[in-house]
């Protein structure tokens, strides 16, 4: 628990540059002893740690253990009838007793409130409720189910996060995370064919989207859309749409196709693209575009507008014809294999229900029939 309480308060998966801001600040001793705590006791990826794994085997093998030791047992006891053949002063000056007259009709009382009885001369035993002492042994199979799900993914799982232009292949190569026992394909291939943002009125991104066809062995076997909160499975496969950057402008001067980059610029969380062009050595310019009009502007060196223009249309400057054929957006994805979602979802689900059940009461009660008197006793959980 504490391991985890240290995951929650320090940040995770950053890059050793910000713990290095952070918890070294100004190579003070004492900043510096905690950041190499941090790192040696790999803080900064708490719930992928071998520190972490290492313990949920142990808490999972703690929970067997209990469940088989004491649980299981338990419950055995639990369905055994058992009669309560005599009470000595101790019992009756402190247990829960009545005295009663008549008990003809201590029988039908307890059917009626559906204890399952037992009856043997002059003794009787009543329970109900056994589902709430089987529920307590099934929220410790759901955690063992959790934990199995758990070291399943981290085994078997991977992470792989792509940046694809649009009209470009992909494969999965940039890997995030990787389990020992993972298996990243490497004949999946796939291509981002569009990529589209809808905006709000007030020109605020309402929602980006994906355009993806996937390849095997150069024929189209799939086609999808994916955007953002609306993941994609293919071949096992999850695709998430993480984010989106412009990379470039492809151009044309004088008929001859060249593609430049571009540098974001930020204005009022609305956001630019800056591009500068030279040839002929004297001559120089800018241009700025926005991804919500699609309008484009030129300025000279000095920062004064030539002009305004759009996607494919020609101009000619100092006797040179530009014309900006499209601008390049790049697409983020990223793809999950996680083989333990089945598992962990079945355990939550499982984990629900024997927590409810472990609310319901499981009773006893024994009676015991003298000739003058009928001593009547319980117990619930």
């Amino acid at each position: 628990i504490l391991y985890s309480i240290l995951g929650t308060l320090i940040e995770q998966e950053k890059e050793i540059e910000y713990y290095q801001n952070h918890y070294f600040y100004n190579n003070k001793p004492f900043f510096s002893i905690i950041g190499k705590c941090i790192l040696y006791l790999q803080l900064d990826h708490v719930y992928t740690s071998w520190i972490f794994v290492f313990l949920l085997i142990i808490l999972g093998f703690s929970l067997i253990i209990c469940t088989f030791s004491t649980q299981l047992p338990s419950m055995n006891y639990a369905r055994k009838w058992k009669f309560r053949k005599y009470y000595n002063q101790e019992f009756i000056s402190t247990g829960f007793q009545y005295k009663l007259t008549v008990y003809s009709s201590i029988l039908y009382i307890l059917m009626k409130n559906n204890y399952n009885v037992f009856h043997q001369k002059k003794y009787v035993y009543g329970y109900k409720g056994l589902v709430g002492r089987l529920s307590p042994i099934c929220v410790h199979i759901s955690l063992i189910i959790l934990l199995m799900g758990s070291l399943v993914t981290f085994f078997g799982g991977f992470i792989v996060q792509e940046m694809i232009p649009v009209g470009e292949e992909f494969h999965l190569q940039n890997v995030v995370k990787s389990g020992l026992f993972s298996n990243i394909p490497k004949n999946f291939f796939g291509k981002v064919t569009d990529f589209g943002i809808d905006y709000y009125d007030n020109k605020d991104i309402k929602q980006f989207y994906t355009k993806l066809i996937f390849l095997q062995h150069n024929n189209i076997i799939n086609t999808e859309i994916l955007s953002v909160n609306k993941p994609i499975t293919i071949d096992n496969l999850r695709f998430y749409q993480t984010d989106w950057q412009v990379s470039g402008l492809r151009i044309e001067i004088n008929n001859v196709p060249i593609q430049i980059p571009v540098y974001k610029l930020d204005n009022n969380n609305q956001n630019f693209w800056l591009s500068n062009l030279s040839y002929d050595k004297d001559i120089q310019f800018y241009i700025i575009f926005s991804n919500i009009d699609n309008k484009i502007f030129l300025y000279s060196k000095v920062g004064t507008l030539i002009c305004n223009m759009r996607l494919n249309q020609a101009i000619v400057l100092n006797h040179t014809e530009l014309k900006i054929l499209d601008i390049i957006k790049s697409t983020g994805l990223q793809v999950k294999q996680d083989p333990g979602t089945l598992l962990v979802y079945l355990g939550f689900v499982f984990l629900i229900i024997s927590t409810a059940g472990s609310y319901i009461t499981y009773s006893q009660v024994w009676v015991t029939i003298l000739p003058f008197n009928i001593y009547l006793s319980g117990f619930t959980n």
